[in-house]
């Protein structure tokens, strides 16, 4: 009944807004309506109205361990930009638990500190920023830290990450949804790709995945629009559905470490890759799955 009665509120303001032509302070309203109001207007830009100032400690929920550093458990601070501070009460912050800003709808994008190591594992039910479905940025280009399962699952605005040169894993299903996310740039630091990483991005058009020695099964499946991969000089495996129905894929190059590309029965990495044309292998002597290319029905040239 709350909602309804906040929304009704909303309804109003919005309809006394339009009469006095699109203007009006909204420093007055209570929380619950301004956060309503952040969520249905929109710069030009397509991004929320929101603030740049660093978040209180008292905006977040958070334990203290024995090791003396910070864990995030919650977020119950007003939204827009949230910036983590580095550390509270003089204890650095060095994780983020599963949970912890899952469904928050009024978060638009995050900084992380340089003190983080790690965003923890999480389900499909309680990732660490799941359906966080405004949030539009996140800023990891200062912290050394690992990204957990589904940590940014189902986001599905999230149009930039900088994980800058730090970050040194993520997990499966970790950006899994993103359908905004149109540029993929890892650090050289990120080895191993989780399965289903990446699954589900539609809008990707570029990955450089040139420090990854594995690419987990269904990473990148279901990336309609993924036009073009970097691979690098140290990749060795390729696992199943790896990248199944990425149809705009034309051309692919792989390095002479490639050793394997895996299957599991009918599950091939490149499956119905309809618009793959060209395939070149480095003078590699890697195992090629059964069906691994199946479904490819423009492939001329291997």
């Amino acid at each position: 009944m709350k909602t309804v009665s906040a929304l009704t509120k909303v309804t109003s303001i919005i309809l006394v807004i339009v009469l006095l032509g699109g203007f009006l302070p909204l420093v007055w309203l209570p929380s619950a309506e301004a956060r309503l109001l952040d969520a249905v207007f929109l710069e030009p830009s397509g991004f929320l109205h929101s603030s740049a100032t660093e978040s209180l400690p008292t905006d977040f929920s958070y334990t203290i361990g024995t090791n003396n550093t910070v864990t995030i458990t919650g977020y119950l601070g007003e939204g827009g930009d949230v910036i983590i501070p580095d550390n509270f009460e003089g204890y650095p912050v060095a994780t983020i638990a599963a949970g912890a800003f899952s469904n928050k709808s009024y978060i638009t994008s995050v900084i992380f500190p340089s003190s983080l190591t790690s965003i923890a594992n999480g389900s499909s039910s309680n990732g660490a920023f799941i359906n966080c479905a405004n949030l539009i940025k996140v800023d990891l280009s200062n912290s050394a830290a690992s990204i957990g399962n589904y940590a940014f699952y189902n986001c599905r605005r999230l149009a930039e990450v900088d994980l800058g040169d730090d970050v040194f894993s993520i997990g499966s299903n970790a950006f899994q949804n993103c359908t905004a996310l149109g540029t993929l740039n890892l650090p050289d630091t990120i080895a191993i790709i989780g399965s289903g990483t990446f699954s589900g991005c539609t809008a990707l058009k570029t990955a450089k995945l040139t420090g990854v020695t594995s690419i987990g099964n269904s990473a990148f499946s279901g990336c309609t629009a993924l036009e073009e991969i970097s691979f690098g000089e140290v990749l060795l495996s390729i696992g199943y559905n790896a990248f199944y129905n990425c149809r705009a894929l034309t051309e692919l190059t792989f390095p002479a470490s490639l050793t394997d590309i895996q299957s599991y029965s009918s599950s091939g990495s490149f499956v119905n890759c309809t618009g793959l044309k060209k395939v070149t292998f480095e003078n590699s002597a890697a195992t090629i799955g059964n069906h691994a290319f199946y479904g490819c029905t423009q492939l001329n040239e291997v």
